[in-house]
């Protein structure tokens, strides 16, 4: 049993060292004022793009095919080409792109708030039982489960079946040591 165990492991470790051998991430940039089709990251003449393989061959045709468009652009004149839209439509995207990081960052906050909640509970309403690794053990399953702990452990159960809601101290609200 071990041994077919060691061989697997040993053949993953010479898949996952094949796989990046071959073929290693590359960032492609490109000089254009507009930013080519499929590349999100970057400024006006400073554009990146994240390939593999392939990708980057496809990627360097389309900042080709870019730059050979403003090109055709500038030599036809002013009253053909059109920046504003383009500035108009790269303001949103970069709004949208940073609001999607922000709510990000508050839904964790407020994951992390309500875990922190349900741990404060849990050892709220273990501080009377003796032991310290039945305290540990339910404040974990509240840190790692939060919502659902104040839910049905303590809110379902605790509450509605048994009618004994736990008492708070404000003073110390992560009473571990209380017996």
């Amino acid at each position: 049993m071990i041994i077919i165990l060691l061989t697997i492991i040993i053949y993953l470790i010479y898949k996952i060292y094949k796989i990046s051998s071959k073929e290693n991430f590359k960032t492609e940039t490109c000089s254009s004022i507009n930013r080519p089709e499929n590349f999100g990251r970057g400024t006006s003449r400073n554009w990146k793009k994240t390939c593999i393989g392939n990708k980057c061959d496809e990627a360097a045709e389309r900042c080709t095919a870019q730059l050979e468009k403003e090109k055709a652009e500038a030599e036809a004149g002013p009253s053909s080409s059109n920046n504003d839209t383009t500035t108009i439509t790269l303001i949103p995207e970069s709004i949208t792109k940073y609001m999607s990081k922000g709510m990000i960052f508050i839904f964790v906050f407020l994951l992390m708030t309500v875990n922190l909640i349900a741990l404060s509970i849990s050892l709220q309403c273990n501080s009377g039982s003796g032991s310290i690794f039945y305290k540990l053990a339910s404040a974990l399953f509240a840190f790692m489960f939060g919502i659902l702990y104040l839910i049905f452990n303590y809110y379902m159960y605790r509450i509605k079946v048994n009618n004994r809601p736990c008492v708070i101290c404000r003073t110390n609200i992560f009473d571990l040591s209380h017996t």
